[in-house]
């Protein structure tokens, strides 16, 4: 009887764990710490924002707009490490975002619903469809 319910607490506790590690986060960061990216859930005009903290770039877009790029001082240096890693050959999907880092870790593609997004790779290498 004691290991039954010694068990079913067990069980209890490792839900809550498994279903909130599923969960996806609003923001990522490469694990190299060339691009962040995240969901801006106040500014319904480009909610989706990408930035290199080494340079300032700043790519953006809605879930159904057209890519926005920009260079600012604002996002220079801005390093968001308490965010979680986006590990090599994985996805990342968010609101009809989707981001996917290339299994060698170098480059990000994102996309939003009516397919335009951007690719980063190193250096200054950068697409935007």
């Amino acid at each position: 009887m004691k290991r039954a319910v010694l068990v079913a607490a067990l069980a209890a506790l490792l839900v809550p764990v498994g279903a909130d590690s599923a969960r996806q986060y609003p923001w990522f960061h490469l694990g190299t710490r060339a691009v962040y990216c995240h969901v801006d859930l106040n500014d319904p005009r480009l909610p989706l924002l990408c930035w290199r903290p080494i340079t300032g770039y700043l790519v953006g877009m809605a879930p159904k707009g057209k890519v926005k790029t920009e260079v600012s001082r604002k996002w220079k240096k801005n390093w968001e490490d308490a965010s979680p890693v986006l590990r090599r050959g994985t996805t990342w999907r968010y609101g009809g975002f989707v981001c996917s880092v290339r299994s060698d870790g170098r480059q990000l593609k994102c996309t939003n619903k009516r397919k335009h997004g951007w690719t980063l790779g190193p250096g200054k290498a950068k697409q935007l469809f």
